[in-house]
């Protein structure tokens, strides 16, 4: 399978959160990354105008993500699921640490890469 993405704007937020972002492809054996950064939550209009023809109407993930002061990251990253009997119809959970002051807008990059090619169980 090719692997796919989910971007998702989560609200601002400081410290060390929880999150999980529930999507029924994810099982517990999946392989799953997460990215994440600070972004602009206001939608900039990167529409070019073509003389003659309409503009094309705005595209509503125009969000600017960027490296700013803070530093963000993500750890912790637990794909589960599903299990009929939780009400858990898979997905991931992880950690977003935003280190910094105030609260900021954090985007997050989910990507499904499954399956796995092999399982190994590696001994120290």
């Amino acid at each position: 399978m090719a692997p796919v993405t989910k971007l998702v704007y989560w609200r601002p937020f400081r410290g060390r959160v929880l999150a999980n972002f529930n999507w029924s492809r994810i099982n517990y054996r999946s392989v799953v990354v997460v990215t994440t950064a600070e972004y602009n939550p206001l939608v900039i209009d990167f529409r070019i105008p073509i003389p003659g023809q309409p503009l094309p109407p705005p595209a509503a993930d125009d969000r600017r993500r960027f490296i700013g002061d803070a530093d963000i990251w993500v750890s912790n990253i637990s794909p589960h699921g599903p299990d009929p009997n939780r009400r858990d119809p898979g997905g991931v959970s992880f950690v977003i640490h935003v280190d910094f002051p105030s609260p900021l807008p954090v985007a997050t990059d989910i990507i499904l890469l499954d399956p796995p090619d092999e399982l190994i169980f590696q001994q120290s």
